[in-house]
């Protein structure tokens, strides 16, 4: 019996360990460096595309980013922004096609 108690216990144990320090998961984000070359280039575009959807939008360099593989990239950063003589951070969601285009999918703004 104690054989049986001691055995459970370790596969259970076992089970419950991660194989590293983040484990990615598929389909979900994975966090990434904002000084990452492809957050960059993601970045640069949400820039000059954001006065599209926000007139006079300053978007700043991110300050968190993260990425999700699809047919093609999900980027989301978060950015400080400056509009109107206001500043917040901007939740900004760019999406990669495998062709190499970008599209900027939303901006949302928070005080």
């Amino acid at each position: 019996m104690k054989k049986f108690l001691l055995l459970a216990l370790t596969l259970v144990l076992i089970s419950t360990c991660k194989g590293g320090p983040e484990e990615m998961i598929p389909g979900g984000w994975t966090e990434q460096k904002p000084t990452a070359e492809f957050i960059k280039k993601a970045y640069e575009f949400a820039a000059k595309k954001a006065p599209e959807k926000h007139k006079g939008i300053k978007l700043l360099s991110p300050v968190k980013a993260q990425s999700q593989v699809v047919e093609g990239t999900n980027i989301r950063m978060e950015c400080p922004y400056k509009l109107a003589g206001k500043k917040g951070t901007a939740s900004v969601l760019v999406f990669e096609a495998l062709n190499g285009s970008y599209q900027l999918t939303s901006i949302v703004l928070s005080p």
